[in-house]
């Protein structure tokens, strides 16, 4: 893609003359780097001021070593991936670089981050990661090559060759940096998947701390053993349909943190109350009642019964929170 693009502009296209420090070390740097820049950033911002361009000044820093962070996560990414690795600072040109999967997991860092952060964050107009990239990439000179960094680069003594500057978002530039980093992590060390350490992720492993000290008191109280087999909604829903969940069975215990399980099971009471007349409730569903000839039939109706009731109640965000499994009388979803 990249030797097609030089091509169609008549430019030579550079032979890769980069020496890459070992992958450990790429890895063990983008990190320290990344989260000594997240730091300062966090404890000096820039402050809004009246002139564009002195709130431009105060945060020059960071946009300039955000965008080297991101070119150098972006080639990480490609060594890594045994690709050649261009000479090229262009970011959106680097993104085109890149496998597919490793496209697709870099935009779920974006549109996860994008729609979790809340204020001004939220509403950043670059709906996609490709949109942000191009930006960043800003105007291309007359030898063709891109200059919305260099613009940035030497903005505060020199008149930009754009046609405007790029925007530019410092927390957008660190995530983006911080979801290539993890892939690296993943290609380098494997380990856990990188779509587990998105900002939705990150988010839930905060309230999770939260969680653990709640439970540790609610385990050693009198009532715990009488709870029995149950689910609990703690948080929820994301704008993905998830919830943080607690799921418990005998005296063991699981937090998930994903869309309500619909392999559950409920108690059904089944009755008698004729020679072909038979009944069925679900105790834990209040509402839910069928009668039926033969008790397939009831079973049948009520299985479709519940399946009803669980939908509505998710369309409602109400799902309930308990579902307890007492006896052999039950019917899975």
């Amino acid at each position: 893609a990249l030797a097609r693009h030089r091509e169609d502009k008549g430019i030579e296209m550079p032979k890769q003359a980069i020496e890459f420090k070992d992958p450990s070390w790429i890895l063990v740097w983008l990190d320290t780097a990344l989260k000594k820049e997240k730091e300062k950033y966090k404890k000096c911002p820039e402050l809004p001021d009246m002139v564009p361009g002195y709130e431009a000044a105060q945060g020059w820093g960071y946009v300039v070593i955000g965008y080297f962070l991101v070119e150098e996560a972006f080639k990480a990414l490609l060594h890594v991936r045994e690709k050649g690795v261009p000479k090229e600072h262009a970011l959106s040109i680097l993104f085109g670089l890149l496998d597919q999967d490793d496209k697709l997991i870099l935009c779920e860092y974006y549109d996860d981050y994008k729609a979790t952060s809340e204020g001004e964050l939220g509403q950043f107009p670059f709906v996609s990661i490709e949109d942000f990239l191009v930006n960043l990439d800003g105007d291309k000179n007359k030898r063709g090559s891109y200059i919305g960094s260099f613009d940035w680069r030497y903005f505060l003594i020199e008149e930009m060759q754009s046609g405007k500057m790029p925007l530019v978002s410092v927390d957008y530039l660190h995530e983006v940096t911080y979801g290539l980093t993890r892939i690296v992590e993943w290609v380098v060390h494997e380990g856990s998947p990188p779509s587990q350490h998105t900002h939705s992720w990150r988010l839930r492993r905060k309230r999770e701390e939260k969680y653990r000290d709640w439970n540790n008191v609610r385990v050693k109280s009198d009532q715990w053993s009488e709870l029995g087999d149950r689910i609990e909604k703690l948080w929820g829903p994301d704008y993905c349909g998830r919830y943080d969940l607690y799921v418990f069975h005998g005296k063991t215990g699981k937090s998930i943190f994903g869309k309500i399980p619909t392999d559950l099971e409920y108690l059904v009471i089944v009755e008698k109350y004729g020679p072909s007349s038979y009944g069925a409730y679900v105790p834990e569903l209040p509402g839910i009642g069928v009668v039926g000839e033969t008790e397939d039939e009831v079973y049948d109706l009520v299985a479709d019964a519940i399946r009803l009731y669980l939908d509505e109640l998710e369309r409602d965000g109400d799902l309930a929170a308990d579902s307890v499994v007492v006896n052999h009388y039950t019917v899975t979803i």
